[in-house]
């Protein structure tokens, strides 16, 4: 990703790509951490997942 030149490999197979941005995660220890939310997503899933009685705050 952070290469000078790009090139293009072309499968003969398709095969599945999976790629997950987490703004939240949780340590061995129970410990929830925070990071900073770059692609500003976190507002939007927040109004899909809860009600108007809890959100998140800024």
């Amino acid at each position: 990703m952070s290469g000078e030149k790009e090139t293009t490999c072309m499968l003969k197979r398709k095969i599945p790509v999976y790629i997950g941005y987490f703004t939240c995660w949780v340590q061995d220890n129970g410990e929830v951490n925070f990071f900073p939310d770059v692609y500003d997503r976190d507002q939007s899933l927040d109004k899909l997942i809860y009600n108007d009685a809890v959100t998140m705050k800024d």
